[in-house]
């Protein structure tokens, strides 16, 4: 049995309710069985949702980067009325037609008004965390969540640690520090500001933050679980979260994957709608085929 997944993520800046119609009107075409955000869909969970309620299909979600806590109510409220939504934060494992969707929500840094945290330092669940209230996200839970790699998907927001330029986490990015008081008690920011054109990244040097620098930004941690849990050979990840990757695809001895291939391992960076990028992955048995979209078609 085939299921084929639409995959989103990274909808919070240029994308409008007009362009994420092209993604959802293609995935209903195509007969996808589920849609899974991966992350930043910005304001337009309610817009998914009901795509989802008239297409009958399931849709499940997790947050990245930029969600403030307030995406837990609205996820909420929305399955009050939409029952196809799934939370992937609340309910990180799903068994679903032949295998197990585990999801990883969240990322490793902190941007903006974002509050989802993944994290091994901190128990998941709401945490006071660098003076803020954050939901974090323990990824040692996933050690836990993965039985058989052979029927296990994951579903991220935020990609493995690799290596090399034409990785999936190669990304740019700009640092700073600076230390506030709160009454008697001294904060560490620690600010990262991920970037992608020139135009950022003179921004960025205007701001007199530190130098803009390119590297593998994947979560170190993360990389260590699936080398444990999975065997080469086992892994299947999607991910969105570094733009500049976008559409890469890799196995973890470096090798690029083929689109339109059935293959058994692979890391892909599947969707920046701010890019007009987004994929579907066609799953069979412990097989998947990619197939990476541009739009308009």
């Amino acid at each position: 049995m085939e299921t084929l997944y639409g995959l989103l993520s990274d909808l919070d800046g240029k994308t409008t309710s007009r362009i994420l119609r092209e993604p959802l009107d293609y995935f209903a075409q195509r007969g996808v069985h589920a849609v899974v955000i991966l992350g930043e869909a910005g304001a337009h969970l309610s817009d998914i949702a009901r795509w989802s309620d008239t297409h009958k299909k399931d849709v499940f979600a997790i947050p990245g980067s930029h969600e403030p806590l307030g995406w837990m109510s609205d996820m909420h409220l929305l399955q009050q009325g939409y029952p196809l939504l799934h939370n992937g934060v609340t309910h990180s494992v799903h068994d679903w037609r032949e295998h197990r969707l585990v999801f990883v929500p969240g990322s490793e840094i902190q941007t903006g008004k974002g509050a989802f945290y993944l994290t091994e330092e901190f128990p998941t669940g709401p945490q006071f965390v660098h003076g803020k209230m954050v939901y974090c996200s323990n990824v040692n839970d996933l050690r836990g969540s993965v039985e058989n790699p052979a029927s296990t998907l994951i579903m991220s927001h935020t990609p493995p640690l690799q290596s090399g330029e034409d990785a999936t986490d190669w990304a740019e990015f700009s640092e700073t520090e600076h230390e506030e008081e709160l009454g008697q008690i001294k904060i560490k920011h620690r600010a990262i500001t991920p970037g992608i054109y020139e135009r950022f990244n003179n921004l960025v040097r205007t701001h007199d933050r530190k130098e803009v620098r390119e590297e593998n930004r994947g979560y170190g941690p993360l990389r260590q679980i699936v080398d444990e849990k999975f065997p080469y050979g086992s892994l299947r990840l999607a991910h969105g979260h570094y733009h500049e990757s976008t559409h890469r695809t890799r196995d973890r001895r470096g090798g690029h994957v083929r689109e339109k291939t059935p293959v058994r391992e692979v890391i892909h960076n599947a969707s920046c709608m701010d890019l007009d990028r987004a994929a579907i992955w066609a799953v069979r048995g412990n097989t998947v085929s990619i197939e990476n979209l541009v739009f308009p078609m």
